[in-house]
């Protein structure tokens, strides 16, 4: 019979411990134990075996329990985005953006058939192509659900080719996942990458949630009722128009109180929304203010001035504060 209490066993019981507590996800807490299992990867031992995992668990020991699981996080976050990285390589990247610069630069194209038109999603400007950056956005999703009642649905309003769809997949434990991306042929590629991720990286996650894009116009009837009642909804919406923006924040009333929602740039303009948080932070066309919020049950008074009750002012100062009424965040954005 097994040594129960084997130097491996340990590991085990601490990557459990992590993810009980809800620490690692399922899909990273089922890559560090394949890690683990492959005789050539000694990485996930290496980072314990300086630590006495048989005192690690007690409760005076929990600096050193944090400690250990920065470390571990940090090496699933690299293994994860080596696994994604090739699915979202600069030259996909690029056909992407073509895709995208042609859509917009001709509003009768057959590539949005399926997708409704520019008019209905506030002009062409709403079409310009941007993506996430991993380490970025995983810092928004820890702040977006922090304290989040549920993660039974994450919804992706203009999903692109589904790079953060994949990304939370992999970080976040939502049970379902959902994009919406108008753009006909974006969506078709997408879909092609969807296929190879599920091939290639799903038997390595094991417990995979359901993801879905979807094709359409994400302010249409049938569209608005499968993503108002998610728990967490994320828009890049550094290039919508004002009046889409408008359009999603009158939609977003419907979400359920406690529901959250992270936007680009601008806020939602609604009182039935409070920021909980708003940080400039790097993607791939520049930097972007970012704004976490949540559905409240009362109307909200909107002060660009106000600082995130949330947040302690040192903890504020940590970053710059970026006014709700000083607009977009400049050209930088161009560059994609």
């Amino acid at each position: 019979m097994d040594d129960p209490d084997t130097p491996l066993s340990r590991v085990l019981k601490v990557l459990a411990c992590f993810a009980k507590q809800g620490l690692l996800s399922r899909a990273l807490y089922s890559l560090l134990k394949q890690m683990l299992f492959c005789g050539e990867d000694r990485r996930v031992l290496e980072l314990t075996h300086k630590h006495d995992l048989s005192l690690l668990l007690e409760p005076e020991n929990i600096e050193m329990f944090m400690l250990l699981f920065h470390e571990i996080e940090a090496l699933a976050m690299t293994e994860a985005k080596e696994l994604l990285s090739p699915f979202f390589s600069d030259t996909t990247l690029d056909i992407a953006h073509q895709i995208a610069s042609f859509a917009s630069g001709d509003s009768t194209s057959e590539s949005m058939s399926n997708g409704g038109t520019h008019k209905e999603l506030g002009g062409a400007s709403s079409l310009v192509y941007g993506e996430i950056e991993f380490d970025a956005f995983t810092k928004v999703l820890e702040i977006a659900t922090s304290g989040l009642g549920a993660r039974t649905k994450f919804v992706d309003l203009g999903s692109g080719i589904g790079k953060a769809l994949m990304w939370v997949c992999i970080v976040a434990d939502f049970g379902e996942i959902l994009g919406f991306e108008i753009i006909e042929d974006l969506w078709k590629l997408g879909q092609e990458i969807q296929g190879k991720f599920e091939k290639e990286v799903g038997p390595l996650l094991r417990s995979c949630p359901k993801l879905e894009q979807v094709c359409g116009n994400f302010l249409e009837a049938a569209s608005v009722t499968r993503w108002v009642d998610a728990d967490l909804v994320f828009a890049n919406s550094t290039c919508f128009s004002e009046c889409l923006l408008d359009e999603i924040a009158a939609t977003a009333f419907q979400m359920k109180v406690g529901a959250r929602f992270i936007s680009f740039t601008l806020p939602l303009k609604s009182k039935w929304f409070k920021v909980l948080y708003k940080e400039r932070l790097a993607m791939s066309w520049g930097p972007c203010t970012v704004f976490v919020q949540e559905r409240t049950a009362t109307k909200q008074r909107i002060d660009a001035a106000e600082t995130p009750p949330s947040f302690k002012q040192e903890e504020v100062e940590s970053y710059e504060m970026i006014g709700i009424d000083e607009g977009k965040d400049g050209e930088e954005w161009i560059s994609v």
